[in-house]
């Protein structure tokens, strides 16, 4: 029988324990133990890995849960600079662009009146490199600190490659607007079908930028966990 791929098991872990830091931090690791049903040293190990990368802070809360030798019990949370999001949505008559922290929340937004059709694709590009660099130093951050950039657009979109097919936004079939933004700003953005889910918008953060993608999107049913929907927010 074939065993398990060791390093999948531990990205499997990884991701549970992050998960739950992020749905119920903060939380202390007797408690995530209960909630993954994972063993305490594997928990110690995972949260121990994730501090050294400054995914999540410790804190020690003195008077909640004390022990018995008056020790402070420590609580674990997302640390919500460990990196930041920035997500665009393209509609017919607005771009809206917003900044989020590692926990989603919303640090800046921009939305720019403007009839997206009307524009040449190279236009937009450049209108979306703008926004996204105005946005983001208004957030008092720099390009650098960003774990992604997700673009939200209707249409049909070619994820692997981020090329636009057709859509009723750009006028111009097979847009690689992916690699015009990457020129533009040195960052591949994740273009995906729009369809308004947070929790995609959060995974960008939390995955840093991951490309795992679906080769071709439709219906967004079909917008895989790390495909960024940049509509979030932006409603």
């Amino acid at each position: 029988m074939k065993t398990a791929d060791p390093e999948l098991m531990r990205a499997i872990n990884r991701f549970h324990v992050l998960d739950v830091v992020r749905r119920r931090g903060p939380i202390s690791r007797v408690e995530i133990v209960q909630h993954t049903e994972l063993a305490p040293a594997t928990i110690s190990a995972i949260t121990g890995g994730l501090i050294e990368e400054n995914l999540i802070l410790a804190r020690a809360v003195e008077g909640v849960g004390t022990a018995a030798r008056g020790r402070p019990r420590v609580m674990l949370e997302l640390n919500r600079e460990a990196a930041f999001v920035c997500g665009v949505k393209l509609a017919p008559h607005q771009i809206s662009i917003a900044v989020t922290d590692y926990t989603a929340d919303v640090v800046q937004t921009l939305s720019l009146p403007i009839r997206v059709a009307r524009q040449a694709p190279g236009v937009v590009a450049d209108i979306l490199e703008d926004g996204i660099r105005r946005c983001v130093g208004d957030a008092d951050l720099g390009l650098d600190r960003l774990g992604g950039i997700g673009i939200g657009l209707p249409g049909f979109i070619d994820g692997r490659s981020g090329t636009c097919v057709w859509t009723p936004i750009l006028g111009t079939p097979d847009v690689p607007l992916a690699a015009m933004i990457q020129d533009r700003l040195g960052i591949r953005p994740i273009v995906a079908v729009r369809n308004g889910r947070r929790s995609d918008f959060e995974a960008m953060g939390r995955r840093r930028g991951s490309r795992q993608q679906c080769n071709k999107q439709s219906v967004p049913d079909q917008v895989s966990p790390d495909q960024i929907a940049a509509d979030t927010q932006l409603q």
